[in-house]
Parts: C-alpha cells; structure tokens; sequence
C-alpha cells in the first residue's frame, strides 16, 4: 500500500512540537496541523477576496473608461 505523508525530519526543523518518537522513530503529530491548516486556509481565502475586488474595481474602471469609445464605434 502506498503511503503518503511528510519526513518528519523536515517537519521538525520547522514545527518540533509536532513530532513524536514511536518505536524509535520519528513520527509527525497530523492532527495538530489541522487548526495550522485552517487558519492559513482562511487567510488565503481573504486575500483572494480581496485581489478579486481590487480586480473587479479595475475592470469596472477599464469599462467606464472605453465607454465613450465603444458608443463611437457604434453603427450609425
């Protein structure tokens, strides 16, 4: 069976407290990286509101500023 998961060797040069010994070896604690996960989650999802805002103020802008153009362009 194939097995998917972090070295916990690299996870405690970052996160210590999440990593425990069994049997002799290091093993990584999944469950407390779940709150961690959440959070940083949350936080992009904020920022991608955001950029999505800033986005959509541009491209109301970009419209109200071609406006008169595209009434030029317009059959007679």
């Amino acid at each position: 069976t194939k097995q998917i998961g972090w070295i916990a060797q690299e996870v405690q040069e970052v996160f210590p407290e999440m990593i425990f010994e069994d049997s002799g070896n290091l093993a990584v604690k999944y469950s407390e990286f779940v709150p961690i996960l959440i959070k940083s989650v949350q936080e992009q999802q904020t920022i991608i509101e955001k950029l999505l805002k800033r986005r959509g103020i541009q491209v109301e802008s970009i419209k109200e500023d071609h406006a008169p153009i595209d009434s030029i362009s317009e059959p007679f």
